[in-house]
């Protein structure tokens, strides 16, 4: 509602993403996104490939190559935490930078915490 007590409208934004690593070192990012307002609602789709690196100082990079209209390009992930349960994995990230990761952004990971994602997998049971 307005002041004056109008219908003001909504508009919402929801995206989810994905990424599946294979032994050889190969990723692949799926991102979806949809949004609703009062004018209508529309949504995004892409599937992007690429590699993933583990890094010695505790970092994860993925290159992407050119595709989807996108020229190539790199982000760069602080591993914040790693969880190996029976049952669950998860990884907790903060990113992306799209630099390599800096000593100071090393430094600085609690207070980027905004940028924080986790990230699960569920065991199958046979």
């Amino acid at each position: 509602m307005t002041s004056n007590g109008a219908y003001a409208g909504f508009s919402t934004v929801s995206t989810a993403e994905s990424w599946s690593i294979d032994a050889q070192g190969g990723v692949r990012d799926a991102f979806a996104a949809g949004f609703a307002s009062s004018g209508g609602a529309r949504g995004f789709k892409q599937d992007t490939a690429g590699t993933v690196a583990v890094n010695a100082n505790n970092t994860i990079s993925f290159h992407y190559p050119a595709q989807n209209d996108r020229q190539a390009y790199d982000e760069n992930y602080i591993t914040v935490g790693w969880f190996v349960g029976p049952e669950v994995t998860l990884l907790k990230v903060q990113g992306p930078f799209a630099q390599p990761v800096t000593a100071q952004d090393l430094n600085d990971a609690t207070a980027n915490s905004y940028r924080n994602h986790t990230f699960v997998t569920k065991r199958p049971h046979p």
